[in-house]
């Protein structure tokens, strides 16, 4: 079986009547249909390694299959998008009928992998990282708290606004006078960038708090050092009309350093992040339930927006909203470690009415 597979799984290229030929590897979708395989499971069955193939993290994979394994799977991903069938595993090196077999069955063990969202230790691990690197601290925050996540290029801004479990509102707002038109040096002077600033903020709603990514350090000899000052120039106005106007319950902007949405989300492939906006449909889809932590609630009309904005808008209104379910955990976090360091310390007394932790 292996090497029927290793057959269909590379091409031979002559170079000339006088060289020896050379074997190149080439990718081969849908190789069972080649050799007409069937799995044999249960329709039933093969749905639930599907959901699991394509819906777990690498780190949650290895609690089924091999590191190896997972990673080959993730590659799969990354290169040709779901898993469609089960058999389509047969298309992953060095995996033949009797192997995949095999993984299937591992797939189709219990639920251990996709309660590791919920392990305590995991969910420590995730608040060390954010309370860490989210500036300043969340004083004031309760669960009702609204959060606003906002996304600033020189063109746009992109928000997402979060309340409790919902998405409440989300959109982008154009900088330039057209949607996705140049920057000029006219539209960054003082007076033109203060009132476009000003319009902007009007535009977007109230909230509790306010997050966004911190700026990229600039390089010697940057190659986007002008665009990175463009940025800075243009950020610096949005934030202070933003913080002037009110809008924002707290009075400040949250910072959030951008390594950790790659730390908390995967967004990194090696030095790279990858798209936000293909990667915000299975970060859903992991937080399925209330109890995790970025589960998140929207309604179809959302979801259809997602679906019909431009690419560029959505990646950017995902990358909002991942920012304000950050900083909606974390909060979240520290709110319940200070509830149970109270309730460690209070002597219980049924007379008196439980308050509701707020974070001081």
């Amino acid at each position: 079986m292996l090497a029927i597979k290793n057959a269909l799984k590379f091409t031979v290229r002559t170079q000339s009547p006088y060289h020896l030929s050379s074997r190149s590897a080439t990718f081969v979708r849908d190789i069972y249909k080649k050799i007409n395989y069937d799995a044999p499971f249960t329709m039933e069955d093969k749905h639930l390694i599907l959901k699991r193939l394509n819906h777990l993290s690498s780190k949650q994979l290895e609690g089924y299959v091999s590191k190896v394994v997972a990673k080959r799977i993730m590659d799969y991903r990354e290169k040709a998008g779901d898993f469609e069938a089960v058999e389509q595993l047969l298309d992953l090196d060095k995996i033949e009928t009797t192997t995949l077999e095999k993984l299937c069955r591992m797939l189709m063990k219990e639920e251990a992998s996709e309660e590791d969202l919920r392990k305590p230790e995991d969910l420590e691990k995730k608040y060390k990282f954010l309370s860490k690197d989210i500036k300043p601290s969340f004083r004031g925050y309760i669960p009702e708290s609204s959060v606003l996540g906002l996304k600033i290029n020189v063109t746009t801004v992109s928000y997402a606004l979060i309340n409790r479990y919902d998405l409440v509102e989300w959109g982008s707002i154009p900088l330039t006078p057209a949607e996705g038109g140049a920057v000029s040096q006219k539209t960054l002077e003082h007076n033109a960038l203060f009132k476009k600033a000003t319009e902007v903020v009007e535009q977007l709603p109230e909230a509790d708090f306010c997050i966004q990514e911190e700026l990229l350090n600039v390089l010697p000899r940057d190659p986007y050092m002008k665009m990175k000052y463009n940025l800075c120039k243009t950020r610096s106005y949005l934030d202070c009309v933003l913080q002037q106007s009110g809008k924002i319950g707290s009075a400040c902007i949250h910072q959030i350093q951008p390594r950790t949405l790659d730390n908390c989300f995967q967004l990194k492939v090696g030095n790279e992040r990858i798209s936000i906006r293909a990667k915000f449909p299975q970060i859903r889809e992991q937080n399925y339930e209330k109890e995790m932590p970025f589960f998140l609630n929207m309604s179809p009309q959302q979801m259809q927006e997602f679906k019909n904005f431009d690419k560029h808008s959505v990646e950017n209104m995902a990358g909002a909203c991942l920012q304000a379910l950050a900083f909606r955990f974390a909060a979240k976090m520290v709110v319940k470690k200070k509830a149970d360091k109270l309730q460690q310390i209070e002597i219980p007394d049924s007379s008196t009415t439980p308050r509701e932790t707020i974070i001081t």
